[in-house]
């Protein structure tokens, strides 16, 4: 139906504006943003079409999951800020310096658990989604080896994997309670 088609196009023109000229979003430290905003619509539109239509209220859990995978977006960009700076990508991390862009990555963070709590809260998800919130701690692990080693990119793997696990934490901890 419409809402699909609005969402699909919503998240092709994201997806267009990520590397694509005249804005090529990457390229001006928002790429992680446009990306993460990619997701939560691709979250809103699976559970449309699970639904048979649309539920606002999936959009709370949707944009933590998707200020989740930003952050996985974001903390690769850590190893590689010395290369994007060298040929003028401007990712998040080359335009905030090291310091904020961990800030960053701790907002997104607090962003994601957040919203989720609200939503348990105002019970617009299960309250066995609140399981979810248990992605934290791998979250904050994650944050902490960032903020420790994040001029040192050899070594961030440890919190690269962490970070992808709390995505698939979350987004799998709130799928399984909604089962």
């Amino acid at each position: 139906g419409w809402v699909l088609v609005a969402l699909g196009l919503a998240g092709l023109l994201l997806g267009g504006a990520y590397s694509s000229p005249p804005l090529s979003l990457m390229h001006r430290g928002a790429g992680e943003v446009s990306v993460g905003l990619t997701w939560t619509l691709l979250v809103i539109g699976a559970d449309a079409v699970f639904r048979g239509g649309l539920d606002l209220r999936v959009a709370w859990v949707a944009a933590g999951y998707g200020a989740l995978i930003a952050n996985i977006l974001l903390i690769n960009a850590f190893p590689d800020a010395a290369a994007d700076a060298s040929v003028g990508k401007r990712t998040a991390v080359v335009r905030l310096g090291h310091a904020r862009a961990v800030g960053l990555y701790a907002v997104f963070l607090v962003f994601s658990q957040s919203v989720l709590l609200m939503a348990v809260v105002l019970d617009m998800v299960p309250i066995a989604s609140a399981g979810a919130l248990l992605s934290a701690l791998t979250g904050w692990d994650a944050w902490r080896r960032l903020r420790r080693d994040a001029q040192t990119p050899q070594r961030l793997r440890g919190a690269i994997v962490l970070t992808i696990a709390t995505a698939l934490l979350y987004g799998g901890l709130i799928a399984l309670s909604c089962v």
